[in-house]
């Protein structure tokens, strides 16, 4: 099993699948295929998940404080890192498991026989990010987005950075 350091998500049209392409830190790289179906069963409890993490201790956020939460962890996306390349050993994801850490939220990705295929660990704000990408998976190949949280389909866009 590989522990992704870093990774890129696109969309393959030809597959009709998301693409999640990682790397680990020792250099070990993994391709794993995401179908819509597992998608649509992944994205609510990350939802619930992102939901859960209060912004003060006690505080219970309205949907448009999600909203301008999401904005700003798009604003914050670096767009200049490099992307992780594909390889030709690739895994069909067939599950994903998910772990509440407290601060962070892991998934594990496993194969057809059951297998740990690759696992990431996500903070809230890597995770809202992470999110967009999936949105963004989602528009391009024109999949349907009832799945992804309310305020991931109505999310603000992040205005134009000013320098």
């Amino acid at each position: 099993m590989i522990r992704f350091d870093r990774f890129t998500t696109d969309y393959d049209p030809v597959e009709d699948r998301m693409r999640l392409a990682g790397e680990a830190a020792n250099g070990d790289c993994a391709t794993l295929w995401i179908n819509l179906r597992m998608l649509r069963l992944l994205m609510p409890a990350l939802g619930q998940w992102i939901e859960r993490q209060p912004l003060s201790p006690g505080v219970t956020e309205a949907p448009a404080m999600q909203q301008f939460r999401q904005a700003a962890a798009d604003f914050a996306r670096d767009h200049a890192l490099a992307p992780v390349s594909p390889t030709r050993s690739t895994s069909l994801v067939t599950s994903i498991d998910y772990a509440d850490l407290g601060q962070a939220i892991r998934l594990t990705f496993k194969d057809l026989d059951g297998s740990a295929v690759a696992l990431l660990d996500f903070t809230e704000s890597a995770l809202r990010q992470w999110l967009s990408i999936v949105r963004e998976v989602h528009l391009v190949a024109d999949w349907p987005t009832e799945a992804l949280p309310a305020w991931l389909r109505t999310a603000i866009d992040a205005p134009a950075r000013l320098h």
